[in-house]
Protein backbone atom coordinates (compact mmCIF):
# COMPACT_ATOMS: atom_id res chain seq x y z
CA UNK A 1 0.00 0.00 0.00
CA UNK A 2 2.80 2.41 0.86
CA UNK A 3 4.62 1.61 -2.39
CA UNK A 4 1.45 2.38 -4.34
CA UNK A 5 1.25 5.81 -2.72
CA UNK A 6 4.86 6.57 -3.60
CA UNK A 7 4.22 5.50 -7.19
CA UNK A 8 1.86 8.47 -7.52
CA UNK A 9 4.73 10.93 -7.16
CA UNK A 10 6.39 12.03 -10.40
CA UNK A 11 9.99 11.08 -11.05
CA UNK A 12 12.22 14.04 -10.26
CA UNK A 13 15.74 14.71 -11.55
CA UNK A 14 18.56 14.00 -9.16
CA UNK A 15 19.57 16.92 -7.00
CA UNK A 16 22.63 18.78 -8.21
CA UNK A 17 25.55 19.94 -6.13
CA UNK A 18 25.35 22.78 -3.66
CA UNK A 19 27.55 25.73 -2.87
CA UNK A 20 29.94 25.26 0.00
CA UNK A 21 28.96 26.95 3.25
CA UNK A 22 30.38 30.49 3.38
CA UNK A 23 32.76 31.54 6.11
CA UNK A 24 31.22 32.98 9.24
CA UNK A 25 30.53 36.69 8.87
CA UNK A 26 31.81 38.16 12.11
CA UNK A 27 29.49 41.06 12.71
CA UNK A 28 27.02 42.57 15.16
CA UNK A 29 23.42 43.24 14.16
CA UNK A 30 21.20 45.22 16.52
CA UNK A 31 17.53 45.91 15.90
CA UNK A 32 16.75 48.81 18.17
CA UNK A 33 13.41 48.43 19.90
CA UNK A 34 12.13 49.67 23.22
CA UNK A 35 11.50 46.12 24.34
CA UNK A 36 11.92 44.51 27.73
CA UNK A 37 13.37 41.94 27.92
CA UNK A 38 16.06 42.10 25.27
CA UNK A 39 16.75 39.07 23.07
CA UNK A 40 20.35 38.07 22.41
CA UNK A 41 21.90 35.51 20.04
CA UNK A 42 25.57 34.57 19.64
CA UNK A 43 26.69 32.24 16.84
CA UNK A 44 29.93 30.24 16.58
CA UNK A 45 31.12 27.89 13.83
CA UNK A 46 32.86 24.91 15.49
CA UNK A 47 35.48 23.06 13.44
CA UNK A 48 33.51 19.82 13.72
CA UNK A 49 32.96 17.44 10.79
CA UNK A 50 29.27 17.70 9.91
CA UNK A 51 29.32 14.39 8.03
CA UNK A 52 30.74 12.43 10.97
CA UNK A 53 27.96 10.99 13.15
CA UNK A 54 30.26 10.56 16.14
CA UNK A 55 31.57 14.13 15.84
CA UNK A 56 28.03 15.47 15.66
CA UNK A 57 27.12 13.46 18.76
CA UNK A 58 30.11 14.92 20.63
CA UNK A 59 28.99 18.41 19.60
CA UNK A 60 25.54 17.69 21.03
CA UNK A 61 27.05 16.55 24.35
CA UNK A 62 29.27 19.65 24.48
CA UNK A 63 26.28 21.89 23.77
CA UNK A 64 24.24 20.18 26.49
CA UNK A 65 27.10 20.67 28.94
CA UNK A 66 27.46 24.32 27.95
CA UNK A 67 23.82 25.42 27.91
CA UNK A 68 21.44 22.62 27.02
CA UNK A 69 19.95 21.89 30.42
CA UNK A 70 19.20 23.38 33.83
CA UNK A 71 22.44 21.83 35.06
CA UNK A 72 24.54 23.46 32.33
CA UNK A 73 27.29 26.01 32.83
CA UNK A 74 25.45 28.88 31.22
CA UNK A 75 22.25 28.24 33.16
CA UNK A 76 24.10 27.98 36.47
CA UNK A 77 26.50 30.88 35.89
CA UNK A 78 24.39 33.40 33.99
CA UNK A 79 20.94 32.77 35.45
CA UNK A 80 21.26 31.13 38.84
CA UNK A 81 24.47 32.63 40.24
CA UNK A 82 24.49 36.07 38.64
CA UNK A 83 20.79 36.62 37.92
CA UNK A 84 21.56 38.21 34.56
CA UNK A 85 18.78 36.68 32.49
CA UNK A 86 15.37 35.05 32.52
CA UNK A 87 16.43 32.29 30.15
CA UNK A 88 19.73 31.20 28.63
CA UNK A 89 20.48 28.26 26.39
CA UNK A 90 22.78 26.70 23.81
CA UNK A 91 21.79 24.80 20.67
CA UNK A 92 23.89 23.01 18.05
CA UNK A 93 23.09 22.68 14.36
CA UNK A 94 24.62 20.36 11.76
CA UNK A 95 24.09 20.92 8.05
CA UNK A 96 25.47 19.06 5.05
CA UNK A 97 28.93 20.60 5.30
CA UNK A 98 29.00 22.87 8.34
CA UNK A 99 28.12 22.94 12.01
CA UNK A 100 26.98 25.84 14.16
CA UNK A 101 26.70 26.58 17.85
CA UNK A 102 24.08 29.12 18.91
CA UNK A 103 23.74 30.72 22.33
CA UNK A 104 20.63 32.66 23.27
CA UNK A 105 19.27 34.62 26.19
CA UNK A 106 16.20 36.60 27.16
CA UNK A 107 17.17 39.20 29.70
CA UNK A 108 16.56 42.56 31.31
CA UNK A 109 17.91 45.19 28.94
CA UNK A 110 20.14 46.79 31.55
CA UNK A 111 21.98 43.51 32.11
CA UNK A 112 22.52 42.59 28.47
CA UNK A 113 26.10 43.82 28.11
CA UNK A 114 27.26 42.03 31.26
CA UNK A 115 25.48 38.82 30.31
CA UNK A 116 26.93 38.94 26.80
CA UNK A 117 30.46 39.33 28.15
CA UNK A 118 30.03 36.49 30.63
CA UNK A 119 28.55 34.15 28.00
CA UNK A 120 31.57 34.78 25.78
CA UNK A 121 33.89 34.18 28.74
CA UNK A 122 32.20 30.87 29.55
CA UNK A 123 32.82 29.58 26.03
CA UNK A 124 36.44 30.73 26.28
CA UNK A 125 36.98 29.13 29.69
CA UNK A 126 35.59 25.69 28.87
CA UNK A 127 38.50 24.44 26.71
CA UNK A 128 41.06 26.06 29.02
CA UNK A 129 39.66 24.61 32.24
CA UNK A 130 38.24 21.49 30.64
CA UNK A 131 34.87 19.92 31.41
CA UNK A 132 34.67 17.58 34.37
CA UNK A 133 34.18 13.85 33.91
CA UNK A 134 31.02 14.10 36.00
CA UNK A 135 29.72 16.99 33.90
CA UNK A 136 30.25 15.07 30.67
CA UNK A 137 28.51 12.01 32.09
CA UNK A 138 25.50 14.06 33.19
CA UNK A 139 25.30 15.80 29.83
CA UNK A 140 25.57 12.50 27.97
CA UNK A 141 22.79 10.90 30.02
CA UNK A 142 20.59 13.97 29.64
CA UNK A 143 21.09 14.27 25.87
CA UNK A 144 20.49 10.57 25.25
CA UNK A 145 17.41 10.54 27.50
CA UNK A 146 15.99 13.62 25.81
CA UNK A 147 16.50 12.00 22.40
CA UNK A 148 14.72 8.83 23.56
CA UNK A 149 11.72 10.88 24.71
CA UNK A 150 11.73 12.92 21.49
CA UNK A 151 11.48 9.75 19.44
CA UNK A 152 8.19 8.93 21.16
CA UNK A 153 6.75 11.50 18.75
CA UNK A 154 6.18 10.13 15.25
CA UNK A 155 6.82 13.54 13.68
CA UNK A 156 10.25 13.63 15.32
CA UNK A 157 11.03 10.17 13.96
CA UNK A 158 9.95 11.23 10.48
CA UNK A 159 12.06 14.40 10.61
CA UNK A 160 15.04 12.39 11.80
CA UNK A 161 14.64 9.86 8.99
CA UNK A 162 14.35 12.63 6.40
CA UNK A 163 17.43 14.45 7.68
CA UNK A 164 19.49 11.27 7.88
CA UNK A 165 18.52 10.30 4.35
CA UNK A 166 18.61 13.64 2.54
CA UNK A 167 21.37 15.51 4.36
CA UNK A 168 23.76 12.80 5.58
CA UNK A 169 22.87 9.59 3.73
CA UNK A 170 23.11 7.66 6.99
CA UNK A 171 21.20 5.00 8.90
CA UNK A 172 17.71 6.24 9.80
CA UNK A 173 17.27 3.95 12.83
CA UNK A 174 16.68 6.16 15.91
CA UNK A 175 18.59 3.64 18.03
CA UNK A 176 21.73 4.43 16.03
CA UNK A 177 21.49 8.11 16.96
CA UNK A 178 20.95 7.29 20.63
CA UNK A 179 23.86 4.83 20.64
CA UNK A 180 26.11 7.51 19.14
CA UNK A 181 25.33 9.83 22.06
CA UNK A 182 25.93 7.05 24.59
CA UNK A 183 29.32 6.29 23.01
CA UNK A 184 30.75 9.83 23.23
CA UNK A 185 33.89 10.00 25.38
CA UNK A 186 35.27 12.72 27.61
CA UNK A 187 38.17 13.32 25.21
CA UNK A 188 35.77 13.83 22.29
CA UNK A 189 33.82 16.47 24.21
CA UNK A 190 37.05 18.22 25.22
CA UNK A 191 38.11 18.20 21.56
CA UNK A 192 34.86 19.91 20.55
CA UNK A 193 35.43 22.58 23.20
CA UNK A 194 38.81 23.29 21.62
CA UNK A 195 37.23 23.36 18.14
CA UNK A 196 35.12 26.41 19.01
CA UNK A 197 36.99 29.63 18.21
CA UNK A 198 35.94 31.96 21.05
CA UNK A 199 36.88 35.06 19.06
CA UNK A 200 34.90 34.29 15.89
CA UNK A 201 31.25 35.16 16.48
CA UNK A 202 28.22 36.69 14.87
CA UNK A 203 25.93 38.55 17.27
CA UNK A 204 22.32 39.64 16.97
CA UNK A 205 20.24 41.49 19.54
CA UNK A 206 16.78 43.01 19.68
CA UNK A 207 16.36 45.72 22.29
CA UNK A 208 17.32 49.29 23.25
CA UNK A 209 21.03 48.82 22.50
CA UNK A 210 23.90 50.10 20.37
CA UNK A 211 26.30 47.91 18.41
CA UNK A 212 29.14 49.30 20.51
CA UNK A 213 27.77 47.41 23.54
CA UNK A 214 28.88 44.17 21.91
Amino acid sequence: AVAELFDRFPTLPAAGGYEAAPDLQQRVLVEQKDTHPSHLRILYRPEVAATDLRARAALTIYTTLLGGSMGSRLFDEIREQRGLCYSVWAMDHAFADATALQLGAGLESGKTAEAYARMRETVRELPAEGPTEEGVERARAYAAGRRVLAFENTNAVARHAATQTIVYGEDVDPDTAIAALDAVTYDEVAAVARAVDPDAVAVACVGPHEESEF
